[in-house]
């Protein structure tokens, strides 16, 4: 079976088939879209991952993506073919070949339990041990209070106010660039140049 995956554009919401004219040069919620063909079904499969809920386009992203794939609607089978792009921060680095090599092992051992030794100094590395699990950074407070009041007037409806853009409990610090005082009291001539730049 040929396999193949690839990040497809983002989709920002609210969404209007007609961009609303105030909302064209903002930034809307993110929706980040990821998929994986099984090139010999025709049968794509579609990850629609909300931007507070990812760790980025990276490469733990995109193994924990095609791990899951494989897992829940792959075909089974121990020869597979996979292509991907060349991007090395997504697919071309040391985590998608690790897992890669990490596929091989465990799908055609079933009974006899391998460890490998690939790291320096003799780090063993088990084959059913699997990585830990990495926790969603969130949006931060500026990425928050900006959703808020930026983009919530251009939702329909109050229930997609509240899911879309919420309004944060995080308190909103402002940044005064009159001031070339920072609020830790050092003395920053250029500091309105540089906030600005």
């Amino acid at each position: 079976m040929h396999y193949s995956w690839d990040y497809a554009q983002q989709v920002h919401f609210p969404h209007h088939v007609q961009q609303v004219e105030p909302i064209y040069f903002k930034t809307p919620r993110k929706c980040y879209v990821f998929g994986m063909c099984s090139e010999g079904t025709g049968k794509q499969t579609f990850y629609l991952v909300d931007e507070e809920e990812t760790q980025g386009k990276g490469a733990n992203s995109v193994v924990s993506m095609v791990h899951h794939y494989l897992m829940y609607y792959g075909h089974g089978e121990t020869n597979g073919k996979f292509h991907f792009d060349n991007c090395s921060g997504q697919n071309k680095n040391n985590v998608v070949l690790w897992y890669a090599l990490w596929r091989v092992l465990t799908e055609s051992c079933d009974s006899v339990p391998i460890t490998v030794n690939l790291l320096e100094k003799n780090t063993i590395i088990s084959t059913s041990t699997m990585p830990n699990t990495l926790t969603p950074n969130g949006l931060d407070a500026a990425r928050q209070w900006y959703l808020y009041e930026q983009i919530r007037e251009f939702c329909y409806n109050d229930a997609n106010k509240d899911v879309i853009c919420p309004k944060t409990t995080i308190a909103k610090t402002e940044v005064d660039l009159t001031s070339d005082v920072d609020t830790n009291n050092h003395k920053c001539p250029s500091r309105k140049q540089y906030l600005l730049n």
